[in-house]
């Protein structure tokens, strides 16, 4: 079992107390409409803390996942059902939403990853991503959990720039925890 693996693992039984996801939720689900049922995928669901949450704050949502990892992938299965399970569906027309939250970096060659989830995406769905940013913060931690990288604005902007896609939101939140995160790579 990989650290990645591992540490994926343990926020099953952590889920409801892990801050990271419920800021990364906040920040993602802003964008959804209050009123309507919706229906979101979830690329690298690791233990499924975002479909935890987006049922308890938008209960007429439908929530489906991808999970490379097999142990994660049977959780989820028996959490969310089989039919939520996406990993061999050819295209990702069901879903008004896709989300990878902390999954981009975890790609080699991330424009080519982009490339192929936005190939099967219908017109309309949006797209939200989050990653780990600034490179100068670049430490143990992302050696640790296979990253290849860290991004800014410009260089996730450049992973996506050759496809045909509208941005509507590229920015920094969590701005709070960049000097801790300075000090703690020192």
């Amino acid at each position: 079992m990989t650290e990645l693996e591992d540490h994926l693992l343990k926020q099953i039984n952590q889920q409801k107390d892990y801050f990271w996801h419920h800021v990364r939720f906040s920040a993602a689900s802003e964008i959804f409409p209050k009123d309507q049922p919706i229906s979101v995928l979830d690329i690298g669901a690791g233990a499924g803390v975002f479909g935890h949450l987006l049922k308890e704050n938008f209960p007429q949502s439908t929530y489906s996942f991808v999970e490379p990892l097999s142990s994660l992938e049977k959780y989820l299965e028996e959490t969310f059902g089989q039919e939520s399970n996406k990993n061999n569906a050819k295209n990702y027309e069901f879903s008004d939403y896709i989300v990878l939250l902390d999954v981009l970096e975890h790609q080699e060659d991330d424009a080519v990853f982009l490339k192929d989830i936005v190939g099967k995406m219908s017109p309309g769905s949006k797209l939200i991503i989050t990653v780990p940013a600034m490179p100068m913060l670049w430490s143990t931690w992302d050696e640790k959990f296979n990253h290849f990288r860290r991004y800014t604005k410009s260089s996730l902007r450049s992973s996506y720039a050759h496809l045909d896609v509208k941005e509507h939101f590229n920015s920094y939140f969590f701005i709070e925890m960049f000097l801790p995160c300075f000090f703690r790579k020192l």
